[in-house]
């Protein structure tokens, strides 16, 4: 709700793996999209990942390839 990447990247980690709540692609997909428009590299990857499994949205290899080629101009968290 802040807008912080790193808070929406990593509950959206929770969502992806059912970490201590029910597993929900969409809702993950949804919190890396969040965080990936914020600059956050990993989660620009996670999101990428999400695309290529077709995880939480329809697999698109295009969209795959875009989301990796973006992360390499993004920042890590470390970096941020």
């Amino acid at each position: 709700e802040t807008g912080d990447a790193f808070c929406q990247y990593t509950v959206g980690n929770y969502y992806y793996w059912g970490n201590g709540i029910e597993q929900d692609y969409k809702k993950a997909v949804e919190l890396y999209q969040y965080a990936s428009d914020r600059g956050h590299k990993d989660a620009t990857g996670n999101l990428a990942m999400c695309y290529m499994k077709g995880n939480g949205v329809e697999a698109n290899k295009e969209k795959m390839k875009e989301l990796f080629d973006l992360a390499k101009t993004q920042k890590s968290f470390e970096e941020i």
